[in-house]
């Protein structure tokens, strides 16, 4: 009787540790493969981050090979086959496809991953660089800062232009300094690009670079900035002094008559009112337009004047 339990529990042991043994194996093979998963979608990010879209596109191909039902990896498959394609016929000059379709496939196929086109930016020239460029400047986010900021003083127009588009995204205390640069460039639809952007930043630094910019010889680059400055109403004392401090009669109209279409002027005159004894708000308002229309006139009847380049 007793030989039999001790038979009976060797067996239970043996059963145990085979039981044992089969659990830390399953889970040693479950954490090996997510391990393994891990490593390749690493090296096909650190492969795109650097530009080596045909290195990506192997590693890839090596984990299908391992295990076909992997989505993730379906999923960066089809994202490589369709730019490298497109890329390297792109950058070679093999690919005459009008411009708007080009970079409306461009900008579906690297939606997701932006930073893939850097990478051929830099292999490009003239007209190809130009499309890239815009087509990243509607795509880059954040992570591309460092990217943005070397591409801001790229000798094309275009490019820089591209850059203060997405600048516009990027950190203010990053993007305010580059894109105050930008807003004295000598093209102006890129300073037009850069005054846009600094409309977009939520700091206060931006109203300097902006009064710069009302003061433009390019009425674009005028209203632009007028637009964004007659909408800052917690400063808008404050702007309107520094805009009549300017001594500029075009800056002064610019901001007056947006502050008229944005609704803001009656805020304004109440505001004045509240805080000036002689003359009167409208008085005061009324001054700065005439003084500003005055002096339109005048340059006017003379045929000068700035206006669009």
């Amino acid at each position: 009787m007793n030989t039999c339990r001790a038979i009976s529990k060797s067996s239970l042991q043996g059963v145990c540790c085979a039981t044992l043994a089969l659990i830390l194996l399953l889970t040693g093979a479950s954490v090996f493969a997510q391990s393994s998963a891990a490593d390749w979608q690493q090296q096909v990010r650190e492969s795109v981050k650097g530009h080596r879209l045909k290195p990506a596109l192997e590693t890839v191909e090596r984990r299908l090979a391992q295990d076909d039902t992997d989505l993730e990896a379906h999923g960066w498959h089809a994202r490589l086959l369709a730019w490298i394609p497109i890329l390297d016929r792109l950058v070679s000059g093999q690919l005459e496809v009008p411009e708007h379709a080009l970079k409306n496939a461009l900008a579906n196929t690297c939606r997701n991953c932006s930073r893939v086109l850097v990478g051929y930016l830099s292999q490009s020239t003239g007209k190809t660089r130009e499309l890239i460029a815009r087509t990243l400047g509607e795509l880059a986010g954040p992570e591309l800062e460092s990217e943005l900021l070397s591409l801001a003083t790229d000798p094309l127009p275009e490019v820089r232009a591209s850059a203060a588009r997405a600048l516009a995204s990027a950190r203010p205390p990053l993007a305010l300094p580059a894109l105050s640069a930008l807003a004295n460039d000598p093209e102006w639809f890129v300073r037009l690009r850069a005054v846009v952007g600094l409309g977009a930043l939520d700091c206060r630094g931006r109203i300097k670079p902006l009064l710069h910019a009302l003061c433009d010889a390019n009425r674009y680059v005028r209203q632009r900035s007028a637009w964004v400055l007659a909408r800052m109403e917690p400063e808008i004392l404050q702007i309107l002094e520094q805009v009549v401090n300017t001594h500029d009669d075009y800056a002064l109209q610019a901001f007056i008559s947006d502050l008229e279409r944005s609704g803001e002027i009656e805020k304004v005159v109440d505001a004045l009112d509240r805080h000036l004894d002689a003359p009167s708000a409208e008085a005061t308002m009324f001054h700065a337009l005439q003084t500003g229309r005055q002096q339109l006139s005048k340059t006017a009847a003379a045929g000068v004047g700035p206006g669009a380049e």
